[in-house]
């Protein structure tokens, strides 16, 4: 009777201690899998703010000059017929040979590409953001730049020919008029 409450009490013991330290086990987990995370994210940030930081080096040995820094352009768009404005933030201005770009900086593998998903929705808005000539992604890790436009949309040297063409025709039909009113 005695060896079976003492193996009852050892058992008793034994899941107690067991319950506590999966308690503390889980406890530590928790804290240390936040802490990773934070670490993570902090790492991350500072890999970004290297690469940025290195974006007017990268951009000036392509022929570039950076004419802003992390410029912030208001941007509008409509939700059940009322107008939201928001802003964008892209990493930089430039401009080579007249022609106004928007910069975007990525690093790593996939954020580089610029048919990854989230990097193509986000140079995607910044074409559209304001007349420009185009967007250029730069690959800090690399050290190179992709020059990038999307289909379907005037950009500003597009508006530009258009104007002159108007204005030739317009000059054109008034100069036969005028042969056939002399």
């Amino acid at each position: 009777m005695v060896s079976l409450n003492l193996n009852n009490m050892i058992s008793t013991k034994l899941l107690w201690v067991a319950g506590i330290g999966s308690i503390l086990g889980a406890f530590l987990f928790h804290r240390a899998s936040g802490w990773w995370e934070r670490r993570r994210v902090y790492r991350r940030r500072q890999h970004g703010l290297r690469a940025e930081a290195k974006v007017t080096k990268i951009l000036k040995r392509y022929g570039y000059k950076v004419r802003g820094i992390q410029p912030s352009l208001s941007m509008a768009m409509v939700i059940d017929h009322r107008k939201v404005s928001y802003q964008v933030r892209p990493d930089a201005v430039a401009k080579k040979k007249g022609l106004w770009y928007l910069v975007e900086v990525k690093t790593g593998r996939t954020a580089t590409n610029p048919v990854f998903t989230e990097t193509r929705r986000q140079l995607l808005e910044y074409y559209y953001s304001m007349p420009i000539d185009g967007v250029l992604l730069v690959n800090a890790d690399a050290g190179t730049v992709h020059s990038i436009r999307f289909s379907g949309r005037n950009t500003k040297s597009h508006q530009h020919w258009c104007r002159l063409f108007f204005f030739f025709l317009l000059g054109a039909i008034t100069g036969i008029a005028a042969v056939y009113v002399i």
